[in-house]
Formats: C-alpha cells, structure tokens, sequence
C-alpha cells in the first residue's frame, strides 16, 4: 500500500515538475533567400487543453562575405518590426551576432499577453488545437514535427 501511495506521490511530482498535460509542436521553414543570406527559422509552440500557453521563435540568419557588411541593418530591420513589444510583459526577445550573420530569439508567454500584444504577435486564435495549428504551420512551408 505505502509503496503504490510512493509510486503515485512520484509521478505527481513529476508531472507538476514538467508539465504533465502539455505538448510542445516544434515546427522549422529554411529560407535560402540567396546565395548571400539564408535563413532557418524554428518556432515551438506549447499546448495544454487545446490552448497555446507559450510561444518561441528562433531566427538564425546566415550572410556570405558579400553581405555580412549589410548585418546591423538586416539586424535593425528585425529588431524595428518588434519594437513595439520591447517592454511587453509575457515577451522578451533579443539578436546576437554570429561569425557569419546573427540570431534573433523571441519568447512568449501566451497568458501573460494582453490582446494588443496577441494581435501584434498574429496570434489571433491560442484556443486552436495542437493538430489544426501544426496543419496551418506545414501549408505555410514549415516541416513539424
């Protein structure tokens, strides 16, 4: 008896530790826009009940010698796009340089966003299903999985 009350105590403890409940969609796009720049661009978007909780793109963008000299204006191009969001709670996000171009990363967590917020980001819908938003994620170009 004490050992099946351990067992469960355990794995209640673990789902509370990691989120039993939820699942995480991991979707990826590649975009070689040109010999000169390549992008990839990965974003995981996590689910509990039907409902997007939390939302994380990563951009990495990839310059050739030609154009590694145009990177803080690429990099100030995308910063500017989500300068709106700077001092939004429930967003962060930042670049860094890489040797041959520079990342962005944004993350979101979803209910800590106020409507403004959610309209900016185009998450319209955080109630859609983990199936019909990785279906609308592939028809954009994105391989999940």
């Amino acid at each position: 008896m004490k050992k099946g009350f351990y067992i469960g105590a355990f794995v209640m403890s673990a789902c509370l530790l990691t989120g039993c409940g939820s699942k995480v969609l991991e979707c990826s796009r590649n975009n070689d826009y040109s010999e000169e720049m390549k992008m990839n661009q990965t974003i995981k978007t996590t689910f509990k009940k039907d409902k997007i909780t939390k939302l994380s793109m990563d951009m990495d963008v990839k310059l050739n010698e030609t154009f590694i000299e145009y990177r803080d204006e690429l990099k100030a191009s995308i910063e500017e796009e989500f300068s709106n969001l700077k001092d939004t709670k429930g967003i962060e996000y930042a670049t860094k340089d890489t040797e041959d171009g520079f990342k962005f990363n944004l993350d979101a967590d979803i209910n800590k966003l106020d409507d403004n917020a959610k309209d900016q980001l185009d998450l319209v819908n955080t109630e859609q299903s983990y199936e019909d938003a990785k279906a609308e994620f592939e028809s954009e170009g994105y391989t999940c999985k």
